[in-house]
């Protein structure tokens, strides 16, 4: 049997398949074979360009993102407040779908000695704070600010907060203002 490869020079394609010989950058270096189920050729091209200017952006070392990022400070801007607000809007979220189950939901957070919030952990148990999922609310004063917005947001959510006389925690909760049902 030769050592030749038959697939070199031209790819042997199928009904949703093709077989090739693998590039520089895949690692295989004999013939190859990949099953795409309904896959139609115009797909196929699609992909194949795509999965081209992916490898040549690879290439170059630029990473496709670094185009899509935005380059005026007003972009930046309107980008970083679209972001800003689904997180507001996943939040309240959580927040109908617990008020539903539960009627309200509530959560005390630890303050740290530097006094920031503890990341890791409840001040009332150990399971993680929901709301330090929110990378930018690390401190009680943006905790307060992000309420904020919400409660301007959804003005029928109730958000009060409590606070330890030490320092040590803060609790704030969130229920349906007395008389708003939904």
């Amino acid at each position: 049997m030769s050592k030749e490869n038959p697939f070199k020079e031209e790819p042997i394609k199928g009904d949703g398949f093709t077989m090739k010989e693998g590039d520089q950058l895949s690692q295989p270096t004999g013939p190859s074979l990949e099953f795409r189920p309904r896959e139609t050729s115009e797909t196929a091209r699609n992909r194949e360009k795509g999965e081209k200017a992916m490898r040549e952006h690879l290439r170059q070392g630029l990473s496709p993102e670094v185009k899509k990022t935005p380059q005026t400070p007003e972009e930046k801007a309107r980008r970083a407040e679209e972001e800003a607000q689904g997180n507001r809007d996943w939040l309240v979220g959580v927040f109908e779908n617990h008020i539903k189950e539960y009627g309200k939901y509530s959560e005390i957070l630890g303050i740290k000695e530097d006094g920031t919030l503890d990341q890791k952990k409840r001040f009332d148990d150990d399971a993680p704070p929901l709301i330090t999922v929110l990378d930018t609310i690390k401190t009680p004063e943006k905790l307060y600010q992000l309420m904020h917005k919400i409660s301007q947001e959804c003005s029928e959510l109730d958000i009060s907060f409590e606070t330890d006389p030490t320092g040590k925690w803060i609790r704030y909760r969130v229920s349906r203002k007395v008389g708003d049902k939904k």
